[in-house]
């Protein structure tokens, strides 16, 4: 049982992500960047998730969470809350355990993936504004801004995509310790930002 899970587990984390020979793709896999050793580091943080998936199987879901809270960061509270709330729509006998998987698993790496981008747009339109400096309107940047990213992502704009899979891969890459992996994606970052 524990092989599937640990197969449900690498689809989430890879999936609109990673291609095998250390392939980074945005969500519509049409940009795909060959990026030196990210295999490695994704094989070894789904090591991490699946380390305590035990916890998962013997329903102890929120001390699974708590576990991964000493190696990363994420906001556990709304991961357990929002998880919770979609496993109480299924009924107690139809709670297979690939679906608690993919339920808790999707949560945690939906969270994660939202607060790093979140952060990395904070960034952006703090360079950008510092470029454009003072002459334009606050307000009108601002609602520029959001527009440029928000419509950016919903046409899977390719560098929007990218990025946001990039800023995964530096979070994976800080999470196992490999800095060279965290420097590189860093570089990709600044090239992609720019562009």
């Amino acid at each position: 049982m524990e092989s599937q899970l640990l197969e449900i587990l690498e689809f989430l984390v890879r999936q609109q992500f990673y291609k095998p020979e250390d392939i980074i793709m945005d969500r519509t896999k049409d940009q795909r960047i060959r990026v030196e050793s990210s295999g490695k580091a994704i094989r070894q943080f789904i090591s991490l998730l699946a380390k305590d998936l035990s916890d998962i199987i013997a329903g102890k879901y929120k001390d699974y969470l708590d576990k991964l809270r000493t190696y990363f960061n994420f906001r556990i509270d709304d991961v357990f809350k929002s998880f919770t709330e979609r496993i109480s729509h299924i009924d107690q006998e139809e709670r297979a355990y690939h679906l608690i998987v993919t339920f808790l698993i999707g949560d945690l790496l939906g969270d994660i993936r939202d607060q790093i981008f979140k952060k990395k747009l904070q960034e952006i339109k703090k360079r950008l504004r510092n470029q454009l400096g003072e002459n334009k309107d606050a307000e009108q940047f601002e609602a520029d801004f959001k527009t440029l990213t928000g419509n950016s992502f919903e046409r899977n704009e390719p560098n929007i995509a990218l990025i946001y899979n990039l800023c995964f891969l530096e979070f994976i890459a800080g999470v196992v310790h490999d800095d060279a992996l965290k420097q590189t994606t860093k570089n990709l970052l600044g090239k992609y930002i720019s562009r």
